[in-house]
């Protein structure tokens, strides 16, 4: 529902703003009544307008632009994906008729959506075909909404970053075979989040998540993300953590956080006008011989532009605007600490 009406908004998604641009978001409905859904828009309605920036221009253009489909349950037909798609197309077409955009449409679920056993490899043959034929109508992202695999109550949880995996998607491997991406979400336990320092009591109540890209066909995943759920303004909706890089880091492994740090530290070093290969590798490798060291730098810079984007891609040493972002942020970060310092020598002389 966020998704939905960031998009059929243009405003920001968890933080981050796209083009700006509002574009028409499709929500097939499959599970709730047209009762739950009307008290699930007015609810959203009402958040998004606690927020000072929203006016009366994006309530015209969530109004316009986000749109619910409901199957009729008196129906004789089938509701499977296969038997609703004619109508899903005849809607499409409307919106494109007058020279609109589709950004979004979201298949809740895909359980409710597929004929049969979900964990059959047959059931699955026709769902994927329908939501490519979707997405080459609209242009559209196709979202379709799954569930992992319900754990036994008495068993010890997986570790986060073990259970922020493919595998734990329930159903056939079909399933994931024919998604050409796979964007999971979990939630952090108590435990979890108590070992990095987060509110305990608020993971209890699912105030904090993971965000994954775990399958793509094409590209880099990129990092991990850590939303929380904002307890002020917009009260509920979902944020990434100011701290995230970090904060994902500790929770995958010691070897990750000391591997973050090293990057950040390189990332200064280009940001500060070294951009050298050589003089690069033996500033922050100096111990080590020149061989080793430069191969240090070249897991570095592969990571400085395939997992945080800081680099720009290719062979260049050029920061992307992410990049100078966090150069800036870390460069406060220090003169703060160094701020910190001064204040207590000064202090102690005293």
């Amino acid at each position: 529902m966020e998704m939905a009406a960031c998009v059929a908004t243009g405003r920001p998604l968890f933080g981050r703003q796209g083009d700006g641009k509002p574009r028409h978001a499709l929500v097939v409905q499959m599970e709730d009544s047209a009762e739950e859904l009307e008290r699930r828009y007015v609810r959203l309605r009402d958040l998004l307008r606690q927020d000072p920036n929203w006016g009366e221009a994006e309530d015209i253009s969530l109004l316009l632009h986000m749109h619910f489909f409901i199957p009729n349950w008196e129906a004789e037909g089938g509701k499977s994906l296969v038997s609703i798609l004619p109508s899903l197309e005849a809607s499409i077409k409307e919106v494109k008729r007058d020279g609109q955009e589709v950004g979004l449409i979201v298949l809740d679920t895909l359980a409710a959506l597929t004929e049969g056993d979900e964990n059959s490899v047959e059931a699955q043959r026709a769902l994927w075909p329908s939501c490519y034929k979707l997405r080459d109508l609209s242009g559209a992202a196709v979202l379709v909404i799954h569930h992992v695999r319900k754990k036994a109550n008495n068993t010890k949880p997986e570790p986060i970053m073990d259970r922020l995996n493919f595998d734990s998607l329930r159903g056939s491997t079909s399933i994931v075979a024919g998604a050409r991406s796979v964007l999971q979400l979990e939630s952090l336990t108590e435990a979890e989040a108590g070992k990095v320092g987060l509110d305990e009591e608020k993971a209890q109540r699912g105030g904090y998540a993971l965000l994954g890209l775990t399958k793509v066909v094409s590209g880099p995943k990129g990092d991990t993300l850590l939303l929380e759920q904002q307890e002020d303004v917009g009260g509920g909706f979902w944020a990434i953590h100011a701290n995230t890089e970090k904060l994902c880091a500790q929770l995958r492994s010691r070897g990750a956080t000391a591997r973050l740090s090293q990057d950040e530290e390189v990332l200064l070093s280009i940001a500060n006008g070294a951009v050298e290969g050589k003089a690069l590798a033996m500033k922050h490798w100096p111990k080590e011989g020149q061989q080793i060291a430069a191969a240090h730098l070249k897991a570095v810079m592969n990571r400085l532009r395939n997992r945080h984007y800081w680099i720009v891609a290719g062979r260049s040493m050029e920061l992307t605007e992410a990049g100078r972002r966090k150069a800036a942020e870390l460069q406060g970060e220090g003169q703060a600490k160094e701020d910190d310092l001064s204040i207590f020598g000064d202090d102690f002389d005293d």
